[in-house]
């Protein structure tokens, strides 16, 4: 996330650079240490405090939880009389599973939000502004345009949605398709080489937003789902659009629903005799471009905002 959106602000005039080991500078300026440890600590912090006078903005992208957490201090980035966002895949206080677990105020922690998807599940919670920015991917690998079978990839599985899976491996084999599995640990490469193969994959539980669900489309793959509501941000939808009351959602041509054995193995069957990889990339490019190459507009308009 933090690199596509240095990917994007250069094109914006906007000079950015992605600080890898920011969180851990933020975090260390209250950690105690030996007088030793403490001399070279206090020249290091010199360092970082000149390097960070430097921004007129930041930008925290970084697990969900970790950035809201008590433990995790934004005093020292305060100091610098600069506006703080946050970026993530979708805003938490348009979350119904996060509105019920965080503490209260803790939203306006940040002074706005960057998003991939503005699509809320709840009305918002917060008044903070949230700017549908999307995201840049950049692929890996180059785009594969011929298959020389229908491969079906299965996600990491995922602990309560055992049944649905097992229906949907039943389906597959019963069609004979190659499969793929995910499981253990890849690097980014080595899981996109799986993508990339891919003609259909399944989501194998809810997703508040999924990166791999608009990394596989733009590798050429249909997104299979037994619910409209395990993908609802990549919706059809306005920015800025509460879900919580839609009975139906409009989506791509990309996105494979289905309701039981019988009905999914009928998809299947058409998925098999209709996919056609360029036409679900280019699908993707046309109708969720924010999702491949970002916003830069709105963009744009959060960085007015702040600066």
């Amino acid at each position: 996330m933090a690199e596509g959106l240095c990917r994007m602000l250069p094109k914006l005039d906007v000079e950015c650079d992605v600080l890898f080991h920011g969180i851990d500078w933020i975090q260390g300026f209250g950690a105690k240490s030996s007088w030793w440890n403490g001399f070279r600590k206090q020249h290091l912090r010199k360092s970082i405090a000149r390097k960070l006078g430097e921004y007129d903005l930041f930008v925290i992208s970084w697990y969900t939880p970790n950035a809201f957490s008590d433990g995790f201090d934004l005093s020292p980035l305060r100091t610098y009389g600069r506006p703080i966002l946050q970026y993530e895949v979708y805003f938490l206080g348009g979350n119904g599973y996060w509105q019920e677990r965080l503490p209260s105020g803790v939203l306006d922690r940040y002074d706005g939000y960057l998003v991939a998807s503005a699509v809320h599940e709840h009305p918002v919670t917060s008044l903070k502004p949230v700017f549908q920015v999307g995201m840049d991917l950049k692929p890996v690998h180059s785009f594969l345009q011929q298959r020389e079978e229908f491969v079906v990839l299965f996600d990491f599985a995922r602990k309560g949605y055992e049944s649905e899976r097992e229906l949907q491996w039943a389906a597959v084999n019963e069609l004979g398709l190659k499969t793929l599995e995910l499981s253990g640990e890849y690097t980014f490469s080595e899981i996109e080489a799986l993508y990339r193969r891919t003609n259909l994959g399944f989501v194998a539980h809810y997703e508040a937003f999924g990166v791999p669900i608009v990394q596989l489309q733009d590798y050429g793959a249909l997104i299979a789902s037994p619910q409209s509501s395990w993908v609802s941000r990549h919706a059809l939808v306005e920015s800025g659009a509460s879900l919580r009351n839609a009975k139906e959602l409009p989506f791509s041509s990309n996105f494979v629903f289905y309701h039981n054995y019988e009905d999914l193995k009928a998809r299947l069957r058409e998925s098999v005799s209709a996919c056609d990889p360029r036409l679900i990339r280019s699908t993707l490019h046309n109708v969720q471009p924010h999702f491949v190459s970002g916003d830069l507009e709105v963009l744009r308009c959060a960085i007015q905002e702040f600066t």
